[in-house]
């Protein structure tokens, strides 16, 4: 009976401290806040990653099916291509003793940055990829790559509604692609990503991990008119549409986070001037820069997101702009490489994207 007046002053402390739990978990954000605005970040990130990777195919692609099908009846000698004549041509490659099969690495470092005010954001994405593509004809080519895909982004200012937290994602693909010359001066390319990732989200009151699945299929056609004076003009248009799916999951204070589902349309256009300098019969280097837009028509989730709660920099369907920059070089006879560059977010408010990244690819 000592005990019994003791027990109302227990129950209020543990009621006044479920009271202040529930207080704190409500000024720094609501569970369905958090996952909101993390999600929008994906939003922005996995349709990005995927379809960074189908530029990069689609880059490689255009590489090595002008390396096995070009006219090669060049008056050597250094910085004269006068005898180029056509960019692309229906030479037999597989006649002609030339390598047949190619293998490639590469990687690139991509910085994003978000200074919508109330929903900032930075961090990295890094991508590494490797493939294995054979001539089958002289105008076709098929491969398969295999990539890796890790972002790390940091909300480290918070806005209304939200606090500091951070997303990791790590993502492993796989998926076929294909060049074919058109024409004498087009080409057509195609690519198929598919991959799944494991992710990690966290923020000052939770913590949580969840799966992700999602592929990106692109579809590009490239034109080369030979300008004369070892300068080609190089313009492209192309569609890019991505789809990832984020698992349900139960973070680490109970809460549950429906499954979601996000969709982007891209529709890509540009192009590039490149000077090409032969140093001998076979060395080479082609510098070039050019510029490229992406209008994103379609860009929502299932459920919807909370509209009132993500950037607008990143939900919104817009019209973006990038620099790009590269510097191609063989080496010789089987191995040649790759240097890219690119500073995007140009048409997008308070956003930026800068990237670099290099390729090496041997033919056998």
């Amino acid at each position: 009976m000592g005990y019994l007046p003791h027990q109302p002053a227990a129950w209020n402390r543990t009621t006044l401290a479920g009271m202040v739990a529930l207080t704190m978990s409500m000024t720094w954000a609501t569970p369905s806040d958090a996952g909101d605005f993390f999600t929008s970040q994906q939003r922005i990130i996995e349709p990005r990653l995927l379809i960074q990777r189908g530029e990069t195919m689609r880059h490689r692609i255009k590489q090595i099916v002008e390396g096995r099908l070009r006219v090669d009846d060049r008056a050597r000698g250094p910085g004269d291509i006068s005898a180029l004549g056509a960019v692309i041509s229906p030479v037999a490659a597989t006649a002609d003793g030339s390598p047949l099969w190619g293998v490639w690495a590469d990687g690139s470092y991509t910085y994003i940055e978000s200074d919508d005010p109330g929903a900032e954001f930075d961090g990295p994405q890094v991508a590494v990829g490797a493939g294995l593509d054979r001539v089958l004809n002289d105008r076709l080519i098929v491969g398969v790559s295999f990539n890796y895909d890790h972002s790390d982004i940091d909300n480290s200012i918070g806005g209304a509604g939200f606090s500091p937290g951070r997303l990791k994602t790590d993502s492993y693909g796989f998926g076929p692609y294909l060049g074919y010359a058109v024409t004498d001066n087009i080409l057509f390319d195609a690519s198929f990503v598919y991959s799944w990732g494991d992710n990690d989200i966290s923020d000052q009151v939770s913590t949580g991990s969840f799966d992700s699945e999602s592929w990106s299929a692109t579809a590009n056609l490239t034109g080369y008119v030979d300008l004369g004076n070892n300068l080609t003009l190089a313009p492209t248009a192309g569609i890019a549409y991505s789809y990832n799916r984020d698992d349900s999951y139960v973070d680490s204070i109970a809460a549950f986070f429906p499954a979601q589902t996000i969709y982007a349309g891209v529709f890509n256009f540009g192009g590039t001037l490149s000077y090409l300098y032969v140093i001998d019969d076979v060395r080479s280097i082609e510098p070039s820069i050019g510029i490229e837009g992406a209008w994103e028509f379609d860009i929502h989730g299932e459920p919807p997101l909370n509209s009132g709660l993500v950037a607008s920099n990143v939900t919104d369907e817009a019209l973006d702009f990038s620099v790009t920059g590269g510097l191609d070089v063989v080496l010789s006879e089987t191995v040649s490489m790759s240097l890219t560059g690119s500073v995007g977010g140009l048409g997008r408010k308070d956003y930026l994207e800068i990237s670099g990244g290099g390729q090496v690819t041997v033919q056998f």
